[in-house]
């Protein structure tokens, strides 16, 4: 799978783009598929989990704002706290992977949600049905995603030819100054 992930995390960098990998699967595969994309794609790997080794909980993700990491991942096989995924989502650099992990898609919606005792008012662990069918459609709707599923062969492509990125320098681009030469000349016209 990684040799698979290489030109597509290259790509990344030159659009200055970030994808998401959907990786799913029981525990001991998950981890292991873990273990070898950051063995082998440099990265900071930053991971927001309540079981993996030397992750951030989620609860904690707050901490991770005005901060930029290479490359993330987020355990959702026991829960998805969608506020600390979205924070995750907006610490990654441009050419970032955001690895999501997740129960078999089959058992996922049905699986209890430990999330859920932040929000619900059931006062215990409750399964997430809805919401999680809901976003494995909208998921799936996305022809960005990667997959990778255990016992299915990887479903990676790179994105259509696209122009390169170029970063922020910081200086006004043509547009904006286009529209700043607009600004000025309405505002000799108008007066102010």
């Amino acid at each position: 799978m990684v040799e698979l992930l290489s030109p597509i995390v290259e790509q990344l960098r030159f659009l200055g783009m970030r994808r998401l990998l959907l990786l799913s699967g029981d525990d001991a595969w998950v981890e292991q598929q873990l273990i070898n994309l950051q063995e082998t794609l440099k990265g900071d790997w930053l991971t927001l989990s309540s079981s993996l080794p030397r992750a951030v909980l989620p609860e904690n993700a707050h901490l991770l704002l005005g901060r930029e990491f290479l490359h993330g991942i987020f355990d959702a096989r026991k829960g998805l706290h969608s506020e600390a995924l979205a924070i995750l989502s907006g610490a990654l650099k441009a050419g970032s992977l955001l690895v999501l992990c997740t129960k078999e898609p089959s058992k996922w919606a049905a699986s209890e949600d430990v999330d859920s005792l932040r929000w619900n008012e059931q006062h215990g662990i409750i399964p997430t049905p809805n919401f999680v069918s809901h976003l494995q459609h909208t998921i799936h709707l996305s022809d960005t995603v990667l997959f990778y599923q255990q016992g299915n062969t990887p479903s990676f492509s790179l994105l259509e030819n696209k122009t390169k990125w170029l970063p922020a320098t910081g200086q006004p681009t043509k547009h904006n100054k286009k529209l700043l030469a607009n600004y000025y000349m309405l505002k000799v016209v108008f007066g102010g």
